[in-house]
């Protein structure tokens, strides 16, 4: 099970880095600013139309972006940023992370145990429940069909068949945590975030 590769770091930490760029986004004012790899100080900050508050984005193929943010807002843009199009997701819930396996499928999580997923590059999202009603702060795929979901109170799903279905998997805190568990007793750290650098080996981060 890919999950025992996993080494659970407890530190608040934000990071994201997509296709050979980093794409920063503002909480508050919503626009992306984007970075070229190969240029490490030229920048570019574009404004996403009608946009506030958004928490994650993903790139889909070359030059395709979905973003994420409050008020179940989705926009997306096939020009690398250049135009953005409000996406329906027929939610008010904040979508917290939005994450592709393939250049036609993705998901996207957020609060409440919100679920929504795509077959069609993130042109349009369904709702589907998955069975929690936890707040969902991250989602990522890993390759190979593997995929990982983190969120409040220690919450951790994955799946072997690309998000079709989804299980709980239990991280044993006595042995990830023992000093914590002996001073506090039951500990159930949110969990932020899940990044891999391959299909083994990844990272979840978050705070107690």
């Amino acid at each position: 099970m890919i999950v025992k590769s996993i080494v659970a770091v407890l530190m608040v930490c934000m990071s994201l880095a997509a296709f050979g760029c980093e794409r920063q986004l503002n909480a508050d004012t919503g626009f992306a600013t984007k970075r070229n790899a190969a240029a490490s100080n030229q920048r570019e900050s574009r404004l996403v139309q009608h946009a506030s508050g958004l928490f994650d984005a993903a790139g889909v193929g070359r030059n395709t972006i979905v973003v994420v943010g409050k008020q179940g807002q989705i926009f997306r843009s096939e020009d690398d940023g250049k135009v953005w199009h409000r996406v329906a997701s027929k939610t008010s819930r904040p979508l917290l992370s939005v994450t592709f396996s393939d250049e036609q499928h993705g998901v996207i999580v957020g609060a409440g145990g919100t679920y929504l997923e795509s077959a069609d590059g993130g042109s349009s999202w369904n709702a589907r429940p998955i069975g929690v009603k936890e707040n969902l702060f991250s989602v990522r795929f890993s390759g190979n069909g593997a995929g990982f979901i983190v969120g409040a109170f220690g919450t951790l799903l994955e799946t072997d068949n690309d998000g079709k279905s989804w299980r709980p998997t239990n991280l044993n805190w006595d042995q990830l945590l023992p000093k914590l568990t002996q001073e506090l007793g039951l500990v159930q750290p949110h969990l932020y975030g899940v990044a891999f650098c391959d299909p083994q080996h990844g990272w979840i981060v978050g705070e107690y």
